[in-house]
């Protein structure tokens, strides 16, 4: 069925784009309202009086979004039903059948069947959104003022707060089964490209059935999701009328021609059609073309997150700010684009750029916004760690390459070769014996010397996180003990405390077990504990992109004070991992009372061993500290910019370490 799925997604993209707009215009309109008179007495009491007329405005802005999707939802329906049904007989041309059919008339109760479906379901989520603002507007108000309640906040702090919550949350328009929470603008390109395809569909298949045709051979394409790459190339009954085949039906429940797919069917003529199979093959892995697209929508979502950031922004600085954050998620997806297309061919795939998902036009920027100065971007490398040519990084990160995908490894060079990590990978990446990728998680294993991670994408988190980190676990290792840093801690812990034989040291001598490393950590403890009685950070880290976004910095309060178990915040490795060196290596050797005096020695307070042990979850906390930040500052972005945020001594003991190594 030659039928051009890309013209499908612009079709859908449309309507995308006119609720894209709706959603700015609505988030502006609640924005100004609650700006109006907020230094002012009385403000709670006017913006509560305000919501009958918050809510009649929505309504008629609402009736005129509904009246503009109707209309490019119908005439796009129409079409797509009539190119359905001329890509069947163009297929029925190509094999020299002769019909006599020569006007194809729509099946026009068909169409209409499909479009008062999706009518009554865009209709249902119209109402949704309209309860959603109304209610958001309201909870806006009553959050605000219990805030400026506690003294700590001005309203127009308040209310920044909470419309920057309710800008990354988006106009929520629905929730399926899975709990997953539709954006209104992803939500209508959803379920407008989902009728679409099936009114493609059902043109091509009432062709199919008025020439005779039961059988039609799904296609082939690069770039497909696993679970519909295992079913290219199968042939399949429409109606089920043909014995010895899988069923339309059966492709559909396995979750076939899902919104975007971009598959479609053609006729088969058994001993003509090359390349047909009866049944799905095994596919285990995503390949590269939809991990490039997966990657792609993640900042997509992103970009139009800070869009409407700005849009609510209450001060110059908050919409500069999030200006910038725009330009840096376009920049992303103009990098992902090159490096994927850059090494694909474009006869084998290629890449668009979809602007009509990116959140349309970046909003103009206030003259306030204006004329406060752009930040400055600070460097990931080093003062003292030189810039790696490409050429060095692809020399030494063999075993990386081989992990990869041709699209994914050129993303990591580019990520590699200007992180604080490159002198590490230009010297060390294929130190380790093993380097392989994944499904899911990553671990270094010292035993062995090797690699595991998976590529995962996350909100406020980059997909390559998990690599750099375990990664970061296998440099520490290698480092071992560095000439330009100092043990003492470490060293002395060793000399009093006996493993077996004393062969095996009960601290292994690595980077992260520094003195300069421990210190700095030490420094952002103290930090950190002051988090713990700040139910607003507490509730930042647990919602939203910061909840991954700080996922390395809470894993250290983990090990710190044992988050995750209590269930103040979670992520975190867990009580047995940050008791392990404890119980492992303290314990099961008798050295309880040894390790209380080395810490004594040091000047700490291991006044009992319910102290002692608390401080020996330092050196579990450390490695992976070591690890998480590592991984930050390779992959920049909102990781490392909680790390500057919660831990800027670790942030900088860790560029120190790096810049002041001898990796030539």
């Amino acid at each position: 069925m030659p039928i051009a799925t890309d013209r499908f997604e612009s079709l859908a993209g449309e309507v995308l784009q006119v609720y894209e707009q709706a959603e700015q215009t609505m988030l502006e309109r609640v924005s100004n309202r609650l700006a109006r008179g907020i230094d002012q007495p009385g403000w709670t009491e006017r913006k509560y009086a305000e919501i009958g007329s918050v809510n009649r405005e929505m309504q008629r802005y609402m009736a005129g979004v509904s009246s503009g999707r109707r209309d490019v939802q119908e005439s796009s329906l129409l079409a797509a039903y009539t190119e359905g049904q001329r890509a069947m007989m163009s297929d029925a041309k190509r094999f020299a059948v002769t019909t006599g059919i020569d006007r194809l008339t729509p099946n026009a109760v068909k169409v209409v069947n499909i479009m008062s479906e999706l009518d009554g379901t865009m209709n249902a989520a119209d109402r949704h959104i309209l309860r959603r603002v109304s209610d958001e507007y309201a909870s806006i108000v009553g959050r605000a003022s219990a805030l400026v309640a506690t003294g700590t906040f001005t309203n127009r702090q308040a209310v920044q707060m909470e419309l920057s919550a309710f800008a990354d949350k988006g106009i929520t328009a629905f929730v399926d089964r899975a709990g997953r929470t539709w954006e209104m603008s992803t939500y209508a390109e959803m379920a407008t490209l989902t009728a679409i395809e099936r009114a493609t569909r059902e043109g091509y298949f009432d062709t199919m059935r008025e020439l005779g045709y039961d059988l039609a051979m799904i296609s082939d394409h690069y770039g497909a999701c696993p679970l519909c790459e295992a079913w290219q190339g199968v042939v399949i009954s429409i109606d089920g009328k043909t014995p010895g085949y899988l069923t339309l039906s059966d492709a559909e429940a396995a979750g076939v021609f899902h919104p975007r797919c971009m598959h479609d069917l053609s006729i088969y003529h058994e001993g003509i059609t090359q390349g047909a199979r009866l049944t799905p093959q095994n596919v285990e892995h995503p390949n590269a073309g939809y991990t490039a697209r997966s990657e792609q929508r993640y900042y997509e979502r992103q970009e139009r997150r800070w869009k409407r950031e700005m849009a609510v922004a209450q001060t110059p600085e908050r919409e500069r700010y999030a200006q910038q954050k725009v330009a840096e998620y376009q920049k992303r997806i103009r990098d992902l684009r090159e490096a994927y297309n850059a090494s694909t061919p474009r006869s084998v795939d290629y890449l668009p750029r979809k602007y009509w998902r990116e959140g349309g036009r970046t909003p103009k920027l206030s003259a306030a916004a204006r004329k406060i100065s752009a930040p400055k971007a600070t460097t990931q490398t080093p003062p003292k760690l030189v810039k790696r040519f490409v050429v060095e990084i692809r020399a030494n990160t063999k075993k990386m390459q081989a992990a990869l995908s041709a699209a994914d490894y050129e993303r990591f060079v580019q990520q590699a070769q200007v992180s604080a990590l490159a002198g590490l990978y230009t010297k060390y990446g294929d130190s380790c014996r093993s380097i392989r990728s994944v499904r899911g998680g990553g671990v270094y294993r010292p035993a062995s010397d090797s690699v595991e991670f998976g590529l995962e994408s996350r909100e406020g988190m980059d997909r390559f996180t998990t690599l750099h980190h375990e990664m970061s676990h296998m440099f520490d290792a290698h480092l071992g003990r560095e000439s330009t840093l100092t043990f003492r801690e470490v060293d002395l812990i060793n000399e009093a405390c006996i493993i077996g034989s004393g062969s095996n040291p009960t601290i292994k001598v690595t980077a992260s077990m520094s003195d300069k490393f421990l210190e700095a950590m030490r420094k952002d403890r103290e930090t950190l504990r002051g988090i713990l009685s700040d139910s607003k950070t507490l509730t930042a880290m647990k919602t939203g992109s910061l909840r991954n976004a700080s996922a390395g910095v809470q894993d250290a309060m983990d090990g710190f004070f044992g988050t995750q178990k209590k269930g103040i915040l979670p992520w975190g490795h867990g009580e047995t991992y940050y008791n392990r060196a404890y119980n492992r290596r303290i314990v099961a050797f008798g050295n309880q009372k040894n390790l209380q005096d080395a810490y004594r020695r040091l000047g700490f307070d291991a006044s009992n061993l319910t102290k002692t042990k608390a401080l020996a979850r330092d050196y579990e906390t450390a490695s992976e500290l070591w690890a998480n930040c590592g991984s930050a500052l390779a992959c920049g972005g909102e990781e490392l910019a909680a790390f500057e945020r919660f831990m800027p001594n670790t942030v900088k003991a860790m560029r120190e370490i790096l810049g002041g190594l001898d990796l030539g």
